[in-house]
């Protein structure tokens, strides 16, 4: 199966949704949550993760209903782009500023798709990006097509492949402390 890094698997509660004074959607912060010693996943002692290790650790924390805001099994458009944007708003102000989505973009977009720049999804020019604007940045860039293929939604084994690769930047298919660390450090919140 091709692997592919997929930047916005991360553990924590979701966002949810709720409105302003004008009745317009606004996204809440989520609570931070601490990501486990790497030795605690390591459950062989052999100083390297692998998918089945993070795998029990993903099923144990509830990870991946965690991103399943519907409920239903699978991730679609609706619960990733949700989950981006939260991922994004590393200062949690419900607003992403260019050097949020910089290094968003630095971990959720391949070599192989052009993000384009901050601008482009800036839609009305005033220098953050709400949720709607990120859902459309992500639309914009092919990110969905990407990623989803043809059956537009993610189930559970391809959400750990993805999850998996995430950790794994140097493609060896295992993850050492220094991967885990770097990727704990952004993507645990």
């Amino acid at each position: 199966m091709r692997m592919r890094v997929l930047a916005l698997f991360v553990t924590g509660l979701l966002p949810f949704a709720a409105c302003d004074a004008d009745g317009a959607e606004e996204m809440e912060p989520a609570a931070t949550m601490e990501p486990p010693a790497f030795a605690t996943l390591d459950l062989d002692g052999d100083s390297y993760l692998d998918a089945d290790e993070l795998a029990e650790w993903v099923d144990d924390e509830g990870v991946f209903t965690r991103w399943d805001i519907d409920a239903d099994s699978e991730l679609d458009a609706d619960d990733i782009d949700e989950s981006v944007y939260t991922i994004w708003d590393a200062d949690e102000d419900t607003v992403i500023v260019e050097s949020e989505w910089e290094t968003g973009v630095d971990y959720l977009y391949p070599d192989a798709l052009d993000p384009g720049t901050f601008q482009d999804w800036d839609l009305d020019g005033d220098s953050e990006l709400d949720a709607d604007e990120v859902a459309e940045g992500l639309d914009a860039t092919n990110w969905n097509e990407y990623w989803y293929e043809a059956d537009a939604v993610i189930g559970f084994d391809e959400f750990m492949d993805m999850y998996f690769a995430l950790w794994d930047r140097d493609g060896d298919g295992r993850i050492d402390s220094v991967e885990y660390e770097s990727g704990a450090e952004y993507w645990v919140y």
